[in-house]
């Protein structure tokens, strides 16, 4: 074979893998529906929350104004809440999903030096399911969070926390849309 036709050969080999390449850059891949649902929620949230502890209860405020970041790809939740005798809790979470598993994430750093990655599933089209497993104080923690997305005007959660297996804390809020 003479070198000529070796060159075009491996010319239009490469022209065709560039045209691949650049055909499947223009179609980016959809997103899924496990993220697009939340869509309906971006905007400012507000609602009583009440954290349990043993026989003590402590109601406050909460507030998340939730927005789109990464093209739709995942959600940004700034958490807000003034605790009582407690001062101000802070909170950013990131939600997104792994296509590899078919599992959604809530990455969460706090004010209070604590940085989470809750993992989990839709339970069905209106209820999420995440849960963390960590250590706290040297105590095996698990952390489980239903999320339940009831109309795109409220949405309500319970976290539950046990400590070393035994029940330690759960926080119930319930969030309406302000704007």
């Amino acid at each position: 074979m003479s070198r000529s036709f070796i060159s075009r050969f491996l010319s239009l080999g490469l022209l065709v893998l560039g045209l691949t390449t650049l055909a499947s850059a223009q179609q980016p891949p959809q997103i899924p529906e496990q993220i697009r649902k939340l869509e309906a929620y971006t905007g400012v949230f507000e609602g009583p929350a009440f954290l349990i502890v043993g026989e003590d209860t402590t109601a406050y405020v909460i507030r998340h104004e939730n927005t789109r970041i990464a093209d739709g790809w995942g959600y940004q939740l700034m958490e807000t809440a003034e605790m009582p005798g407690g001062g101000r809790f802070t909170a950013v979470n990131l939600v997104g999903y792994e296509p590899g598993t078919s599992r959604m994430h809530l990455f969460t750093v706090t004010n209070t030096g604590d940085a989470h990655d809750h993992e989990g599933q839709w339970a069905d089209e209106n209820n999420l399911h995440l849960q963390y497993i960590g250590i706290e104080d040297g105590q095996g923690l698990v952390t489980d969070l239903q999320a339940r997305f009831e109309s795109p005007e409220q949405y309500s959660f319970t976290i539950s926390k046990t400590l070393s297996g035994q029940p330690y804390s759960t926080v119930r809020a319930t969030l309406k849309r302000v704007r």
